[in-house]
């Protein structure tokens, strides 16, 4: 990234491969963040097992976790959290969630099947207690816990996601907060 002579990657391929998109992505690593701030992360999924890294653009610091469990993500992210405390990185950081406590009804209006075009991909909302169960197109299953009525939280890696509704008040879309992705609402 900055020049350095010997490495397998040019500077121009480094710093393509870093600069933001489409929802914040680079080529294949998720960036965020601007100055010291400034990193880049990938995760890896397959049955049964879990992987999450993350690095900075400056001062060499970064981590790698892998699990083997299928809900391994969870425990990746508290990981990091704890590296981030431990060694004084600027992010991320723990972050205090307040939850909504919904009527189940307003859940069961939210659930049903969206469709994220772009990545051919299903997302199944089922209601199961207080929160959503999503299962992502046979891959993952997380679970998004309301923040008011037409927003959640994945407690796993703090991703946010906002409810869409039509002017009679129905879901329509579930938009990733800070992605620019938006799911809609097939049945």
């Amino acid at each position: 990234f900055h020049g350095e002579e010997g490495h397998v990657l040019t500077p121009e391929m480094t710093r393509a491969q870093l600069t933001p998109g489409l929802g914040g992505y680079g080529l294949g690593f998720r960036v965020q963040g601007e100055g010291p701030s400034a990193r880049f992360s990938h995760g890896g999924s397959n049955h049964g097992f879990k992987a999450q890294f993350l690095a900075f653009v400056e001062g060499g610091r970064g981590v790698f976790v892998m699990t083997n469990g299928d809900r391994g993500s969870a425990l990746a992210q508290e990981i990091i959290l704890a590296v981030a405390e431990e060694y004084g990185w600027p992010e991320p950081r723990y972050q205090e969630v307040i939850l909504a406590d919904l009527p189940v009804s307003v859940l069961e209006e939210i659930s049903g099947t969206y469709r994220l075009e772009e990545d051919d991909l299903e997302i199944i909302l089922t209601v199961e207690g207080d929160h959503l169960k999503a299962d992502l197109g046979g891959t993952d299953v997380r679970r998004f816990h309301p923040t008011a009525e037409s927003f959640l939280i994945d407690l796993s890696d703090g991703t946010r996601f906002r409810i869409h509704r039509d002017e009679d008040g129905a879901a329509i879309a579930i938009e990733v907060l800070g992605a620019g992705m938006r799911a809609e609402k097939v049945g």
